[in-house]
């Protein structure tokens, strides 16, 4: 039991009385020895004798209760951490943010744990608005192309003289639609890059710039990283529409593998027939984005200019 360790079950409750976080001592079954007061007001707990001794696990909702047993119940407990929501003693709905601590008593067994419970309820809710807020954004976007689409099919109709750049158009607009939707789709499922790549970086390029893809077989990325790879060469696609090859003729290659240390390794290409004359442009955002979304999801972005364009590289990170 935790009393039996070199510090005291009273020694452990003083270290940890004025933690902001919900702290608990459990035993290595699984069962509540002690919380703290803060813990006990952030889960709107009267009475500590009425969860005391109960099993740890019991108390969240049911789709949580094997992750948290699994914290206590491995052969060989290890630290761990997750996010889970689980509503207070009297209903009201919090999302925590869990470290579980294995201790050891003076011989070296297994004596029990530290579990840690911040309440992270705000930055939870905070996350899931600024979800919706993309999606409603990338929604009307796609619906503006949408009606871009069918406005030009419109304009074909009563102008044949029009009736291949219209379809020339149309099918771009088309193509940029179904990319948005692989974005938006994102969190749902893994991707593979042979088939992300193309639809992100093709239906911008124009007739006067040879576009090359290559992408080893089987590079299939989680959906944390399809966000990164579309808002990375999604934005290096427009700017060369705008400013580089795609405007100006020319050539690029995208090229998509796993390197030596085994990280993915994707890059971008680009000869312009026109000279670059600007690296950068007011306030930067295009690069700042790409540079920021990448560290954020722990991967590496980088870029070389050149007299006539660029060479960008996304390193993905390890273990994808």
């Amino acid at each position: 039991m935790l009393e039996a360790q070199a510090l005291s079950m009273e020694t452990i409750a003083a270290v940890f009385e004025n933690s902001e976080d919900c702290v608990k001592l459990i035993d290595p079954s699984g069962r509540l020895l002690w919380m703290n007061a803060n813990g006990m007001c952030a889960m709107e707990i009267d009475d500590f004798s009425d969860v005391e001794g109960g099993e740890w696990g019991c108390f969240w909702p049911d789709e949580e209760v094997d992750r948290v047993r699994a914290t206590y119940m491995s052969d060989r407990p290890r630290p761990s951490r997750f996010r889970a929501f689980c509503p207070t003693a009297k209903g009201t709905s919090k999302w925590w943010d869990v470290t579980v601590t294995p201790v050891r008593d003076v011989t070296g067994r297994h004596a029990g744990f530290i579990a840690a419970s911040r309440d992270v309820t705000e930055l939870e809710l905070a996350d899931r608005n600024r979800e919706v807020l993309v999606a409603e954004l990338r929604h009307r976007q796609r619906n503006t192309l949408m009606l871009a689409a069918s406005l030009m099919r419109l304009h074909g109709r009563s102008h044949p003289e029009a009736r291949d750049f219209v379809a020339d158009m149309t099918s771009r607009l088309d193509a940029l639609g179904r990319a948005q939707g692989v974005i938006a789709q994102s969190h749902e499922e893994e991707r593979d890059l042979a088939d992300l790549l193309p639809t992100l970086v093709a239906p911008l390029a124009g007739p006067d710039c040879k576009l090359d893809i290559f992408v080893d077989p089987d590079l299939r990325i989680p959906p944390a990283m399809v966000d990164v790879v579309g808002v990375i060469f999604g934005e290096l696609s427009v700017n060369a529409g705008k400013h580089g090859a795609f405007a100006k003729g020319g050539r690029v290659g995208v090229t998509a593998s796993r390197n030596a240390e085994g990280r993915i390794e994707i890059a971008w290409s680009e000869r312009s027939q026109a000279e670059v004359r600007r690296t950068s442009r007011r306030g930067g955002q295009g690069l700042d984005l790409m540079g920021r979304i990448s560290g954020m999801n722990g991967a590496a972005f980088s870029v070389e200019w050149r007299p006539a364009g660029l060479h960008a590289r996304l390193m993905l990170p390890a273990g994808i």
